[in-house]
């Protein structure tokens, strides 16, 4: 039988060789778009507190000089966590991640509430664009005739993004053969799950009241001072990202960075065992091997986040091409394959079925838009 150590041991456990290499393939690609999000995040926070005004010496937009940079140096911690057993890891980041939760939690509500100031400085005439609003509810009401299959396509996106708060489901194996109480795994995970979908719901309302349609993609950059010293800032194209940036906005921005690579050091690890199980054993096994894997993906998400900025495209994409194959359709399929599908009653198997066909469009056209 053997122990399960890997998502794909449970597919595998559950749907047969076939659930494996669906299993394999999907968490595997799901764990490296996540760990480049996550650098491509990283840089970005660093480079609007610390800014880097030196050259990029590759070409592109030197607008992005700075976030590159820092893309380069926080590489150096990517292969510290290739290297470093997971279970020491797991170890300290664990009790350092609840500190600097409850930090950025305050910091992200102080920091938004801040701006209010700001939002009066707005010209009534220039909060409202043509065809949306500075705030609504649901599906833009402002938007044409014509543009309703672009809608269609929005609301895939957003549900994309929404499940990507459960990504981390493909490391729950592997985190759970590293714990002492294997058996508190199911609790806890629930738990932050609920937690972690509350803080998002509230720092969205709270962001969207104060920034509204043209607050930034990264609420760093809307946390800022001195715009009362360029004249008409509010009828700019960006405008929240005009002035300095606040001390709550530094402070948060280390704090978020810091629980990014406490995040780093769950996702990387798993990420390069997942790689590790598609391999040949003769093959892993080998020094060499070892070697080339480890600093390949430390290359592989350097230069990924250099090209890539949009870190919430490349979430999204992430989301609905993998993370919804082993977070929802995986899981249904091993539930009636191999779970207590015999006690289901025909309400939860409706849900199912509903849930499964949500998933498949997801995956669709989640990775279309």
């Amino acid at each position: 039988e053997g122990t399960i150590v890997t998502y794909q041991d449970f597919s595998e456990r559950s749907l047969g060789r076939p659930g494996w290499w669906a299993s394999a393939v999907s968490s595997t690609l799901a764990l490296v778009g996540m760990i480049i999000g996550g650098l491509v995040l990283e840089a970005d926070n660093l480079n609007i507190i610390f800014p880097i005004h030196l050259q990029w010496p590759f070409g592109g937009d030197h607008s992005d000089d700075g976030r590159k940079w820092w893309a380069l140096l926080m590489s150096v911690t990517t292969l510290v966590y290739c290297l470093v057993e997971v279970g020491n890891l797991l170890h300290g980041s664990g009790r350092i991640g609840i500190v600097l939760t409850v930090l950025c939690m305050v910091l992200v509500y102080s920091g938004t509430f801040g701006q209010l100031g700001s939002l009066g400085d707005f010209h009534t005439a220039c909060m409202d664009g043509m065809d949306m609003p500075y705030r609504s509810l649901g599906i833009n009401p402002g938007v044409g005739s014509g543009l309703e299959f672009e809608r269609f396509m929005d609301v895939f996106s957003v549900s994309s993004y929404m499940i990507f708060i459960f990504a981390i489901v493909v490391t729950l194996p592997t985190l759970r053969s590293t714990m002492a109480s294997k058996k508190s795994l199911t609790t806890v995970s629930a738990i932050s799950f609920f937690i972690v979908a509350l803080e998002f719901f509230v720092i969205m309302m709270i962001s969207y009241y104060v920034f509204g349609n043209l607050g930034p993609q990264n609420v760093l950059d809307g946390m800022r001072t001195g715009r009362k010293a360029v004249p008409g800032w509010w009828a700019r194209t960006d405008p929240w990202a005009v002035g300095r940036a606040t001390w709550v906005a530094k402070v948060l921005g280390i704090c978020m960075t810091l629980h990014l690579l406490c995040s780093d050091a769950i996702y990387v690890p798993v990420t390069v065992k997942a790689i590790e199980a598609l391999l040949p054993k003769p093959i892993a096994a080998t020094r060499s091997a070892w070697l080339c894997l480890r600093f390949g993906i430390t290359v592989l998400r350097f230069l990924f986040a250099v090209v890539i900025r949009d870190f919430v495209k490349m979430n999204s994409l992430t989301s609905a091409a993998f993370v919804t194959m082993n977070n929802i359709c995986l899981p249904i399929l091993a539930f009636y394959s191999a779970g207590p599908h015999e006690k289901t009653g025909p309400v939860r198997k409706v849900m199912h079925g509903v849930i499964f066909i949500a998933g498949c469009l997801n995956m669709l056209f989640g990775t279309i838009s």
